[in-house]
C-alpha cells in the first residue's frame, strides 16, 4: 500500500493554468517591447524638431 497520492487532474488544471499564464507573460512582454520602441521613436523625434526649431531662433537672436 502505497502513503503517496497523487491527484492527477489537480496537475492537470495547474498545468493549463500556468500555460495561460506563460502566455499572458510572453505577450505582456511583447507589448512591453512595442512600447519601448514606440516612446524611442518619439523621443528621436522630439529631439530632430527641438534641433530643427532652435536654429532659427539661434540666426535671429
Amino acid at each position: 500500500m502505497s502513503l503517496i497520492s497523487v491527484d492527477t487532474e489537480a496537475l492537470k488544471d495547474i498545468e493549463k493554468k500556468f500555460g495561460t499564464l506563460s502566455q499572458k507573460i510572453g505577450q505582456t512582454e511583447s507589448n512591453l517591447k512595442s512600447i519601448r520602441s514606440n516612446l524611442d521613436s518619439d523621443i528621436k523625434k522630439q529631439k530632430r524638431y527641438r534641433q530643427q526649431t532652435a536654429k532659427p531662433n539661434q540666426r535671429i537672436g
